[in-house]
């Protein structure tokens, strides 16, 4: 089955927590199919967990390195003024 973005919507969300209540429920065998239907549900929102976790750390890690390069930017710049930093400009002269 594939996992698409809606998978994790707040109603998606509380579809699984019904079927899993459902399952973790003692009272009696499910009717034919339904556990296996519920089983589905789940199996499916976690894959879209996993999926949004993995995107998430990706999304992370490439914070991560835009943040420390422009520290390296900014070390580089107050030390001396850095290569990128303007030129001085000339100090003005007084009028005649």
């Amino acid at each position: 089955m594939l996992v698409r973005a809606d998978d994790l919507d707040p109603l998606a969300a509380l579809r699984v927590l019904g079927a899993t209540d459902r399952l973790d429920r003692g009272d009696g065998p499910l009717p034919a199919g339904e556990r296996e239907r519920l089983l589905e549900r789940v199996r499916v929102f976690e894959r879209a967990a996993r999926q949004r976790v993995a995107d998430l750390r990706t999304q992370l890690a490439r914070a991560e390195e835009f943040a420390a390069a422009l520290a390296d930017r900014l070390g580089g710049a107050t030390a001396g003024q850095g290569r990128d930093a303007p030129p001085e400009a000339p100090a003005p002269t007084p009028p005649a």
